[in-house]
């Protein structure tokens, strides 16, 4: 999801000076810390868990997933997607993350509802949009699991080319759009550092 993290960092029960910023990052991260927070800023302790959310997010998730997308599509043909809706059935909606709480983001596991078409499950229900919604995104499941992609329906998945470094972008109300370089500057730095050598 597109904010995969927010909603972790924002439940830490107390505020975070620069300090602790500081050393949370060498404790991921040890000889690697100055550099990432060189590229992850935070000059007050109002920005610390901004900055912590982003770290966290891209390292963990979104840059890791490109990591990832990269080395199997240089074997067989791959999609990704970035989830950007934050379902209204979904139960936290509060935090403390100034640039998006998990009110109105995409947190971790604000896609399920949807993609199992399971609002009842989370005592909730969609709204008209977001029913109409769910049902795209199961039948752009279903028919990539039967045809993967070829084009079985109004919409497929597009694949991967790391030379465009295209994801899906999934969203309640917007076109369904194909984004290039989905926060590639950061997904490139944390390539730089090689802490993905792994994959």
């Amino acid at each position: 999801t597109k904010n995969e993290t927010n909603g972790w960092v924002s439940d830490i029960p107390f505020p975070l000076t620069v300090t602790m910023y500081e050393r949370i990052l060498y404790a991921f991260f040890g000889s690697l810390a100055e550099k990432v927070f060189e590229r992850y800023p935070a000059q007050r302790a109002s920005q610390v868990k901004e900055a912590l959310s982003f770290v966290l997010n891209d390292y963990a998730f979104t840059c890791a997933v490109r990591s990832t997308v990269r080395s199997s599509a240089a074997i067989e043909p791959t999609a990704t997607y970035v989830w950007m809706h934050q379902p209204s059935t979904y139960p936290r909606n509060t935090g403390t993350v100034s640039h998006c709480t998990c009110s109105g983001c995409a947190c971790h596991g604000a896609e399920l509802t949807s993609i199992f078409h399971t609002a009842t499950f989370a005592n909730g229900s969609f709204t008209p949009s977001e029913n109409t919604f769910s049902l795209d995104t199961l039948s752009l499941w279903s028919s990539f699991t039967k045809t993967a992609f070829k084009p079985a329906s109004t919409f497929t998945f597009p694949q991967y080319d790391a030379q465009q470094d295209n994801a899906l972008l999934l969203d309640v109300g917007q076109p369904w759009t194909v984004a290039q370089g989905y926060r590639s500057e950061y997904c490139d730095f944390w390539d730089s550092l090689g802490v993905y050598n792994y994959l």
